[in-house]
């Protein structure tokens, strides 16, 4: 098993193709490379984060019992 030498960590030259036939289509491309984001996360997304972080059941531990084996370890 090997590992093939690129110029770089992030060897973009592979995907520059597959890029720029993206850029061609309406309403451009979504890009989930390394970095810093470049578009605004839009509204919709900010609001299901906040209502999903803000759900009564995300918070706390689950209701499961755990494992029976190591049930004699908990506190009452």
């Amino acid at each position: 098993m090997g590992f093939h030498a690129y110029s770089s960590p992030y060897d973009w030259s592979r995907i520059a193709g597959f890029k720029a036939t993206a850029k061609t289509v309406p309403g451009g491309m979504i890009d989930l490379s390394v970095g810093s984001p470049v578009d605004p996360v839009p509204s919709s997304v900010q609001q299901a984060l906040v209502a999903g972080a803000d759900a009564p059941n995300a918070h706390g531990y689950g209701r499961d019992p755990g494992i029976p084996g190591h049930r004699r370890h908990r506190r009452p």
